[in-house]
């Protein structure tokens, strides 16, 4: 069996006296889509930023390839701002880093016409949209098919069109390993092979298919009821799975569906019964891990 291509141990990092993040042990496998999941905040950027090599841990080590992360070609990474040069026209860009990675002119034609670029060729970086400078920034992070591919909100501000073209290329390369985060949830649900959490710097859980994370003995199970905060006391749900998010109570319904129904029925009709969601499962374990 090979070796992971990332490899985490009591991976921390500090500022001054704040702990961005604490004691990390992550694997990832060669050729795994891997979804890292958090509200803003948690230490996800930073995360990445210690496995592309841009931070040094304040504690333990990040391991990639085999060794301490650096500059290397197998690896292609995309952060959330794009910064390239502002003065330069798209195609004066692409021509630029296709030529110093010696790559063909024209190569990468059919990843061109995937992010709708010749349609932005002769615009100044500058004057583009936050949208248009991500779909420049994965060109440039896919046109050197790399083995690693790290990226901070990858497909944010694009259409749906061209997102569902950038994970169905990056899915039909079985050798390349994936690493992402995310503000779609379902993205990653869809998309990942396995996920985690993140918050407050440290993993909430072990790494898990997105169904596992919700049916695994610890999960929430597959359906949950939703019911409004002035239609029930919290005290007749206490014994119950559930986390109250705003003005909602959301009843994690455990395998038991319709025995919450009919117990919920009792007392009101004001409830829907609706899929669980990896969101649901965040919270929760928040709740139950940093109570």
């Amino acid at each position: 069996m090979s070796s992971p291509v990332i490899t985490l141990t009591e991976l921390a990092f500090r500022v001054e006296d704040r702990d961005i993040l604490r004691g990390v042990n992550l694997s990832i496998e060669r050729g795994e889509t891997f979804a890292l999941l958090g509200s803003n905040g948690a230490g996800k950027s930073t995360l990445l930023s210690m496995i592309s090599g841009n931070q040094r841990p304040t504690e333990g080590e990040a391991i990639v390839f085999g060794q301490a992360p650096k500059t290397d070609s197998r690896v292609s990474i995309l952060s959330d701002v794009v910064p390239l040069f502002p003065m330069l026209k798209v195609k004066e860009i692409i021509q630029y880093f296709d030529a110093f990675y010696g790559r063909a002119p024209n190569a990468n034609n059919e990843l061109v016409e995937v992010l709708e670029l010749g349609t932005i060729f002769n615009k100044l970086f500058r004057t583009l949209s936050k949208g248009q400078r991500k779909r420049v920034g994965l060109y440039l992070a896919l046109a050197s098919k790399p083995e690693l591919l790290i990226m901070d909100e990858p497909t944010s501000d694009l259409d749906p069109l061209i997102r569902e073209q950038i994970w169905k290329r990056l899915l039909n390369d079985p050798d390349m390993t994936v690493l992402f985060t995310t503000h779609d949830w379902e993205e990653a649900r869809a998309y990942a092979d396995r996920l985690t959490f993140i918050h407050d710097g440290a993993l909430l859980t072990q790494p898990a298919t997105p169904q596992a994370l919700l049916t695994s003995p610890e999960g929430i199970g597959a359906r949950k009821l939703v019911i409004p905060t002035t239609a029930a006391d919290e005290g007749m749900i206490a014994d119950l799975r559930h986390v109250r998010l705003e003005d909602e109570y959301h009843i994690f319904a455990d395998g038991r569906t319709e025995e919450l129904v009919s117990r919920l029925s009792r007392v009101t009709l004001n409830f829907s019964v609706l899929d669980s969601t990896l969101q649901d499962a965040y919270q929760y374990l928040i709740k139950t891990k940093t109570a």
